[in-house]
């Protein structure tokens, strides 16, 4: 995905703290390292495969807890 994605990144962490909307952030527990996804985490490089919604599945579920409790605050990530 390259830099763009890094930027788009902050910038809806950035407006979803503004505007107190939860922000679940997928990219830290997907990434490479190098502005990409795991290679074992996607089958085309771009989307998710199982393993990667395996992984992202408790990070959704995390934000909405926190969303429906009204607790929106910090964005949810991996505790990896």
């Amino acid at each position: 995905p390259g830099p763009r994605i890094s930027e788009l990144n902050a910038w809806l962490q950035s407006y979803a703290a503004t505007h107190d909307i939860a922000y679940v952030d997928y990219y830290s527990v997907l990434h490479d390292g190098q502005l990409g996804l795991q290679g074992e985490l996607t089958n085309e490089g771009l989307h998710p495969n199982q393993r990667g919604y395996d992984l992202i599945t408790p990070v959704a579920r995390d934000a909405i807890g926190r969303a429906l409790a009204g607790r929106l605050g910090a964005p949810a990530s991996a505790t990896h």
